[in-house]
């Protein structure tokens, strides 16, 4: 569905001509809002393409119309009444710094799936080691790109911080100004958590299920992983303390997949340092998914989800440590790996499956380990009301 919409967008765009650079002869409003429709698009086509895995379909090898202005006179003349916010920052700041952010994750998204691979006779990414291994290597450094960007990000659009810095992923608690704009407070949050967003969505390949994952793919993972624990904590803390994301339909989403890529890192790290925070940010997670469950349907089905998968991960970990010899007698360096521990096996220990809520058959462990599963919004359709759901999921 969102894969038609936006090429009927795109298309509709280059039949209006969005893709040129304005003529002068128009008045200098209505050659911004031409601007500010085709980079709309374009980020739409960027956003829509990374999370469905499809080419993309605007074309940067064109000319295209220079950014939007978001300078005092471009605020005037669109017609809004909000103040300034600093630093010749206006309300128009917000979405030419996510036009910048878009273009940035365009380019390491086309950077990353250009890369050649030299693949063993019936390889692939995810099952040759050594290649997946040498484009982190080879494909890292370029993520500082998205390092430049924050830096360049106005001052007045960054979360401040006690004790820590915006964009830093340092896990400081966020300072929230209380008697600021709503709006405002809105903005400097959602730029934060797309940019954590992304983040995830680009390092996220490199979390893989291969029981000898080199080191630049462990690190690569593990950054992926701190995108997500930082996602979580800066949407826990908004929704606890504020109204601001409260039936913020995308925020959710963002949630959802932070969460599973969550669970897929500490799937395959089970004895990484970080697997300990991770696995912590699991469970806040479902307390971030049980407060947007008042608003969808759909979040209060993923918080089951996320709610089961993070049970059963501790019971077996928790059985895993405590035998030191081995899970269940035998040696296992990662017991969630383990194909031959089956979904029943987990329940033995006297875990209640949830899945029933869910209304779906299908294999936790499996399902678990496909980190692109989260992309898979249907099963998370409404069929009964939140408050039916959050029922079934509790003994």
């Amino acid at each position: 569905m969102a894969d038609s919409i936006c090429s009927l967008a795109v298309r509709t765009a280059y039949m209006l001509g969005l893709h040129l650079e304005p003529p002068s002869t128009l008045p200098s409003s209505k050659r911004e809002l031409r601007r500010r429709l085709w980079w709309s698009v374009f980020e739409l086509d960027t956003k829509v393409g990374i999370k469905v895995g499809r080419p993309f379909l605007v074309r940067t090898t064109h000319t295209m119309p220079q950014l939007p202005q978001d300078n005092l006179t471009a605020a005037i003349e669109s017609g809004s009444t909000f103040a300034p916010i600093g630093e010749n920052a206006t309300w128009l700041s917000f979405s030419l710094q996510r036009f910048k952010l878009y273009q940035v994750a365009r380019d390491l998204n086309l950077s990353f799936y250009g890369q050649e691979l030299k693949f063993k006779d019936g390889g692939s990414f995810y099952n040759d080691d050594s290649v997946m291994d040498d484009l982190a290597v080879s494909w890292g450094p370029q993520i500082a790109a998205l390092t430049e960007w924050t830096k360049q990000v106005p001052h007045p659009l960054k979360n401040k911080r006690k004790n820590g810095v915006a964009f830093s992923g340092d896990g400081s608690t966020l300072d929230l100004e209380q008697y600021a704009p709503l709006w405002l407070q809105r903005q400097r949050l959602c730029l934060e958590l797309e940019y954590n967003h992304l983040c995830i969505s680009l390092h996220r390949p490199f979390i893989s299920f291969s029981l000898h994952q080199g080191s630049n793919t462990v690190a690569m993972a593990v950054k992926c992983a701190q995108h997500a624990i930082e996602l979580t904590n800066i949407t826990h803390q908004a929704l606890s303390t504020t109204t601001i994301l409260h039936g913020w339909h995308e925020a959710f989403q963002w949630q959802w997949s932070a969460a599973m890529t969550l669970v897929g890192f500490v799937m395959v790290n089970t004895q990484h340092t970080l697997a300990a925070v991770a696995r912590r940010s699991i469970q806040f997670a479902v307390s971030v998914l049980d407060m947007f469950a008042s608003s969808f349907d759909a979040a209060a089905k993923a918080a089951i989800i996320v709610r089961t998968l993070h049970t059963n991960i501790e019971t077996v970990m928790t059985q895993f440590e405590a035998q030191a010899d081995g899970f269940l007698g035998t040696t296992n360096e990662n017991p969630l790996l383990d194909k031959s521990i089956s979904l029943q096996g987990v329940t033995d220990y006297g875990v209640q499956n949830q899945f029933d809520g869910v209304g779906n058959d299908f294999d936790l462990l499996d399902m678990a380990m496909n980190v692109d599963f989260w992309a898979e919004l249907d099963m998370l359709l409404p069929s009964g009301s939140a408050t039916d759901i959050i029922a079934l999921s509790q003994p």
